[in-house]
Parts: structure tokens; C-alpha cells; sequence
């Protein structure tokens, strides 16, 4: 097959991925080539665009993205056929969504404390999905080429915390139909969102969620971290929940690119 180069670029949360990657996905792939360039999320303000390249502007960055891509320091647009964007501050928010505001709709599930319309809220979602380091690279990539780019957006904190006081406190939230009602309603605003800056996102996957708004505590066990030892934090996920999403996106990019992805791989499956 013909060789297919895909950049993978994101903060801690794409450690997972990366583990995945090593682990066995890029033994049953050998025409396609994943290079990470992954940092944490703060050392990330220090990425540049310069030529139609990303490119570290200080030195902690520069050793975090060697260490991941295999001593790469900055990402050329041209240079690859597709991007992934893992992570990146792309989150449901749930709590920062909706606490004191809804629709008449959402009366269904308790009292508003102020009441919006579907047109205010649809521009308040938007508002918050915008706060993310994503979007400014999808807009530079965007620049530069038409490639495929796939946000992964940042896992929903472990099932085990959705007992949280502010859960207790707030009867809609409290209520896991509405809580899926209302991500539902977010992931339709934010895709189109996504869409509207030339991308694509893949939400977190189905079988990954336990709660409505919760990751499985299973995929939140011995986490995979950046440069750090592994420690259940609740946020971040370990290698199973890599492994799921990233054969999803690579499903997704096999279908966008007319099967220049998995090729027989996925035909023998089908």
C-alpha cells in the first residue's frame, strides 16, 4: 500500500494514544507512519506557526516534543496526510454549560434559575467550546493544506466521582437523562462547530462511558502520563481507552481517504 504519514498533536491526554500506538496498533499498520508531538497543556502556549510549520519557541517544549515524535522539534503541515488533535482543552462541560441557566425544554427535569432561549444557548456552548488550544491549530493546519484533521476531545472524569456534591446540589444535573439530553445537544452544536473551522471530532466513544457524563472508572485505572509515573487522578485514561479511540479515528481517516488507512486490514475484517 501506498505509505500514509498521520501527525498526532495534543497536551498530556495524549499519552493513552501514544502507549496504544507502541503497543500493537502500529505492528498491524506497517505503511502507516504516527508521529506524536504531545506536551503538557500550559507548554503548549509556547507552539508556534512559522512556514506552514508548528514549532517549539522554547527549549522545555522543544524536549517534550523530541522525546514523543522521536526527536522532532516542529511539525510540517505538508509533511503528512492527515492530523489528529488529542485533547487540547475540547470538553463537555457540563457544570460550566449549565448551572443557573436553561431552555424551556429543560424545565422538564427542574427549575431554571434563568431562563434562556435555544438560540442563546446554542451561542453559550459554542462560546465555552471555543476555549480550547484545538481550534488555533485546526485554523493554522487550515492554512496551510486540506488534510483530514480529527479533534479527540479530552475524556469525561471517571464514573466513580459522579456522586460530586455539585451533582447533589443541582436536580438537573443529578438527573443522568438529562445530563444525556444535554451532551447530546452539545456534541450536535459542537460538531457543527468543529465543522464550521474545517474539521471533524470524534466524540468519546459509547462502550468508554458509564454514567451519562462519566467515564468508565475501569479506563481511568493506571492512567498513562506524560514523562510521569502513572496516578489515578480521575482525568486522565490508560492504554484500553487509547487503543479504543484511536482505532476509531484511524476507521474514521480510512474512510475519508478511500482506504489508504487500513486497506486490507479492513476489508478481511469487514
Amino acid at each position: 500500500m501506498k505509505p500514509f504519514s498521520l501527525c498526532a498533536i495534543g497536551n498530556s491526554h495524549a499519552a493513552t494514544y501514544h502507549t496504544a500506538w507502541k503497543n500493537g496498533i502500529a505492528q498491524d499498520l506497517p505503511h502507516l507512519s504516527l508521529t506524536f508531538f504531545a506536551a503538557n497543556g500550559s507548554d503548549l502556549e509556547h507552539l508556534a506557526f512559522e512556514d506552514g510549520a508548528f514549532t517549539a519557541r522554547d527549549d522545555k517544549l522543544a524536549g517534550q516534543f523530541a522525546t514523543t515524535s522521536g526527536g522532532r522539534q516542529s511539525a510540517a503541515v505538508g509533511d503528512y496526510d492527515a492530523f489528529l488533535l488529542i485533547g487540547l482543552g475540547v470538553r463537555v462541560n457540563i457544570r460550566r454549560l449549565i448551572e443557573g441557566f436553561g431552555t424551556v425544554e429543560h424545565r422538564r427535569w427542574g427549575q431554571v434559575e434563568t431562563l434562556i432561549s435555544r438560540g442563546c444557548f446554542t451561542a453559550m456552548t459554542e462560546a465555552v467550546l471555543n476555549d480550547n488550544q484545538a481550534f488555533w491549530l485546526l485554523d493554522r493546519i487550515r492554512e496551510a493544506g486540506p488534510q483530514p484533521a480529527l479533534i479527540l476531545p479530552t475524556p469525561y472524569r471517571s464514573d466513580v466521582e459522579a456522586s460530586w456534591t455539585f451533582l447533589r446540589k443541582h436536580r438537573r444535573l443529578a438527573d443522568a437523562a438529562f445530563r444525556a439530553k444535554l451532551i447530546a445537544e452539545v456534541e450536535e452544536i459542537g460538531a457543527a462547530l468543529v465543522g464550521r473551522h474545517g474539521g471533524e471530532i470524534l466524540w468519546q466513544d459509547e462502550s468508554t462511558i458509564g454514567v451519562a457524563g462519566f467515564s468508565k472508572a475501569e479506563y481511568a485505572q493506571n492512567p498513562e502520563r506524560l514523562g510521569s509515573a502513572a496516578v489515578d487522578d480521575g482525568m486522565h485514561m490508560n492504554e484500553a481507552y487509547g487503543r479504543i479511540m484511536l482505532t476509531r479515528a484511524l476507521e474514521r481517516l480510512d474512510a475519508m481517504s478511500g482506504g489508504r488507512v487500513l486497506g486490507e486490514r479492513e476489508r478481511l475484517r469487514a
